[in-house]
This record gives structure tokens, C-alpha cells and sequence, in this order.
């Protein structure tokens, strides 16, 4: 299972569908990039795909339950938009916050997409940094559960 937060078109949900998740979560609030969001899921495995429009620091909590009641875990994907928009300043608190509080029985993974010049914690609340790609402007940060 694969969870794609601030899913925009998809495009890292659905290739991560084509490569074999079982099932992909995908949280969007806004309605242009959701209306995307929907036509790529039809073409290629809708049945595969939950989508979900809204906040994601609100709407995650309804993935975690549905990954709880199928006794499932899930790759986590943060992507918070990288064009900080007004509102939007503290994006990055607010996504470590929320990762803090995902129960460690639902996740098999984090990944968080960032700024290269934003530095990311060494742990966060249950979960430890395992190691980190950059890619020019664009950094991941990979997290696992805590040995």
C-alpha cells in the first residue's frame, strides 16, 4: 500500500501503482489538481485507487483508520507544496507534527520530498532518518520505525 499526501496529478502514487502497490491513498485539496488527479486514476486502475479530497493533515486520519480496519501497513509519501504559499509558512512543522502522530502499526515507510535547503530531522517522534537522496533543489528523506 501506498499513501500519496499532497497528491497534486499523482504521478508518484500511480508509478508507484504500475510497480506494484496493491492500493494507493491519495489525498488532494486542491479541485483542478484533484479533477487531474482523477482522470489519470481512471486510466490506469481506479479499483486500485482511493481518492481522497481534502486537507491532508485532516483527511490522513481517514487513510490510518481504513489501513487499521485491513490490518495494513503503507508507504507514506509527503509532498508539501514546494511554492510556500501565503498560510502556508509553516508546511514543514506541520508535516513533522503529523508524521509524530502516525501509529507505527500502519506504516512501513516514510518518505518526505523537500527543499534540499531545508534540513530534516534526525527522528521524528517514532521514526528515524535511514538515509536521504538529493536530486539538485529537491532532497528525500527517508524514515523507518525506530529498532
Amino acid at each position: 500500500n501506498f499513501v500519496e499526501v499532497f497528491a497534486g496529478s499523482g504521478s508518484v502514487g500511480l508509478e508507484a501503482l504500475s510497480r506494484g502497490a496493491k492500493h494507493v491513498y491519495f489525498i488532494e485539496i486542491d479541485k483542478n489538481s484533484f479533477n487531474t488527479l482523477l482522470k489519470n486514476a481512471k486510466s490506469l486502475d481506479i479499483n486500485r485507487c482511493t481518492l481522497i479530497f481534502g486537507d491532508a493533515f485532516e483527511k490522513i486520519y481517514d487513510v490510518i483508520e481504513k489501513l487499521k480496519n485491513k490490518k495494513e501497513k503503507a508507504y507514506f509519501y509527503f509532498d508539501p507544496p514546494f511554492a510556500i504559499r501565503e498560510g502556508q509558512e509553516d508546511i514543514y512543522k506541520k508535516v513533522i507534527k503529523t508524521i509524530e502522530n502516525l501509529p507505527k502499526d500502519t506504516v512501513l515507510m516514510i518518505i518526505i520530498e523537500h527543499m534540499s535547503k531545508i534540513d530534516m530531522p534526525q527522528e521524528i517522534g517514532e521514526y528515524e532518518l535511514i538515509k536521504k537522496r538529493k536530486f539538485g533543489k529537491t532532497t528525500l528523506s527517508y524514515y523507518g520505525v525506530k529498532s
